[in-house]
């Protein structure tokens, strides 16, 4: 039952992870044409009013928030099936590798706005900031470096975090023996530290195939010693055991056989 609810969801997870992206685009496409087409019709000569565009716009939030919403399960739905995946193959770090990468984002997310927030306080209060244009430069430039640090933390995070998925999917690789697993692995981690979207879309493409592929573990069957057929062995004259017919001593009171 595990292996074939985690094949399932997450199939349908790897789904949801390609068909979002699609969707965002199509949605910012629709949006740059609702915003040209205001645009000309606020010419003017023309009656579009800020309202009308709000109002067009309306439809695509809520559109963006149901993506969002569907991400959220799509993403629950992969924890899901790897953790009954990660039980049938009895590969713990299938699930663990995901789960030290969930936390590690979470409380990276958590985090680095707070520092952000923070050095930003201690900047105004060491008086960086004042009304002349010097030390306004200086404060930018102080708290500038602060965020490009703070960004290159996360990126590092998120290198780390891309491969604990790694991990994970080569795991779930060598457990299957499919290896569109460990492609998609290799194409998730690419796509972090070359953050181009397309590389890790296409990851989720690999890894759908690959749960489509999976198959039970066969677990081999256990063979029971049979019963002695009755044609091979003699009763000893002696006890009364039956033994085997090539015995030449019997083998519970050790007489020989006549």
């Amino acid at each position: 039952m595990s292996f074939e609810l985690g094949k399932k969801l997450g199939f349908i997870a790897s789904l949801i992870a390609i068909t979002v992206p699609i969707a965002l685009v199509i949605a910012y496409g629709v949006f740059c044409v609702q915003l040209f087409t205001f645009i000309q019709s606020s010419a003017p000569s023309g009656t579009a009013s800020t309202s009308d565009l709000l109002s067009d716009l309306s439809g695509l939030s809520s559109f963006a928030i149901g993506l969002a919403v569907l991400s959220i399960v799509g993403f629950v739905l992969f924890m899901v099936a790897m953790h009954q995946l990660a039980k049938h193959y009895v590969a713990p770090s299938i699930f663990r590798n995901l789960l030290k990468a969930l936390l590690t984002t979470v409380g990276t997310s958590i985090l680095a706005p707070v520092l952000a927030f923070v050095r930003f306080l201690d900047l105004l209060d060491t008086g960086t900031w004042s009304a002349s244009a010097d030390s306004s430069a200086l404060f930018i430039r102080n708290f500038f470096i602060i965020m490009i640090v703070i960004l290159l933390v996360v990126y590092a995070i998120s290198i780390y975090c891309g491969i604990l998925y790694k991990r994970s999917f080569d795991t779930l690789a060598a457990k299957s023996a499919v290896a569109n697993f460990r492609t998609a692995g290799l194409l998730y981690l690419i796509g972090v530290i070359i953050p181009i979207g397309v590389i890790s879309w296409i990851a989720w493409i690999f890894a759908a195939i690959g749960y489509r592929k999976l198959q039970p573990v066969q677990h081999p069957a256990i063979a029971y010693p049979l019963p002695p057929n009755p044609g091979m062995t003699s009763r000893c004259p002696n006890c009364g055991t039956e033994n085997v017919t090539v015995a030449n001593y019997c083998s519970v009171c050790g007489q020989q056989k006549s």
